[in-house]
C-alpha cells in the first residue's frame, strides 16, 4: 500500500496528498514555536517524508538514532541512550502547544500518537477552538538523583507522561515550560491556567514520583499526589507510574470539572 493510500486509510477516501502533507509541515515548522528548533523541525521532516516515502515500517528508535541523530550503529544502544524518545517527547509537547496557540484551529494537524515515532494527521472542523482557560503546562520532570541512569529514565517518564496526558485529556491542550537546557522550547505565557510539575526519585530499584497542580489564577496548589514502585529501571516502569499519574489526575478532574 502506497503513503497517499494509507493517509486516505486515516482520513477518509478525501485524504490529503502529499504537497497537502508538507503544507501542514511548513506551517508548524516556520512557525515562532518551531523557528528557533532546528533539531525538532529536522525530526518532524524526517518522520513525515519516511511516512510518505511508505518507510514508515522501518521508523523505530534504532533506526531514528542512527540516520538522523548520527549515533554509531555498531555501539548504539537505545536502553543506555534516550536521546529518541526524549526528542519525540519533546517534538508531541511543542506540537500540542504550537497548535493550542493559534488563534485559528489549523486545518490539518499533525500528531505522534503513544507508542509510535509514524505521525498521523487528522483533521478538526472549522468551528474548533481550545478555550485558553483550558490549557495545561507539562513542566519537566525534576531527577533528584544524581545519577545518569536515573536522570535517562525521568526523561524516558517525562516523554510517556506527556504522551499519555495528550491522549488521556483531549480537552487540555498541552504547552511546553522553556527547559532550563533548551532556551528555545515554546513558552506558553500567561494564558495557561494550570501548570503540572513533578520530581523523580530512585533509590536501587524504588522509584517515587511527587506530582503537584499548580492553579496559576489562584496563585496556589490545587493538587498533590506521590506515586511509589519499584523495579527495573525501563519502559514498563516509566508506563506503570505514567498510568498511575493520568489515572489519580483523572479522578481530581472528575471532581473539580463535572460535566
Amino acid at each position: 500500500m502506497n503513503a497517499r493510500a494509507e493517509w486516505q486509510d486515516q482520513q477518509g477516501a478525501a485524504g490529503p496528498n502529499a504537497e497537502e502533507i508538507r503544507g501542514a509541515m511548513r506551517r508548524v515548522t516556520d512557525s515562532p514555536a518551531f523557528a528557533k528548533a532546528p533539531r525538532m523541525c529536522a525530526l518532524l521532516s524526517f518522520l513525515i517524508e519516511k511516512k510518505l516515502g511508505g518507510e514508515e515500517g522501518g521508523l523505530n528508535e534504532y533506526a531514528i538514532g542512527t540516520q538522523l541523530f548520527r549515533r554509531d550503529a555498531a555501539s548504539y544502544d537505545t536502553t543506555i541512550d534516550p536521546i529518541v524518545r526524549v526528542q519525540i517527547g519533546r517534538l508531541r509537547t511543542r506540537l500540542a502547544g504550537y497548535y493550542s496557540s493559534i488563534e485559528k484551529p489549523a486545518a490539518l494537524q499533525i500528531c505522534i500518537p503513544a507508542g509510535s515515532y509514524v505521525p498521523t494527521l487528522r483533521r478538526v472542523a472549522p468551528n474548533a477552538s481550545t478555550r485558553a482557560d483550558q490549557r495545561l503546562e507539562l513542566a519537566p520532570l525534576r531527577c533528584l538523583s544524581l545519577d545518569e541512569r536515573n536522570s535517562a529514565f525521568a526523561g524516558g517518564l517525562d516523554e510517556e507522561l506527556s504522551a499519555r496526558m495528550f491522549t488521556r485529556f483531549p480537552g487540555l491542550a498541552q504547552v511546553c515550560e522553556r527547559h532550563a537546557s533548551d532556551i528555545d522550547c515554546f513558552a506558553s505565557g500567561d494564558s495557561v491556567k494550570l501548570r503540572l510539575e513533578g520530581s523523580i526519585r530512585v533509590e536501587q530499584a524504588h522509584v517515587r514520583a511527587s506530582m503537584r497542580l499548580l492553579d496559576n489564577s489562584l496563585g496556589q496548589t490545587v493538587w498533590t499526589a506521590q506515586f511509589d514502585c519499584s523495579g527495573m529501571l525501563g519502559i514498563a516502569l516509566q508506563e506503570q507510574l505514567a498510568n498511575a499519574i493520568c489515572v489519580k489526575l483523572a479522578d481530581h478532574f472528575a471532581v473539580r470539572q463535572p460535566s
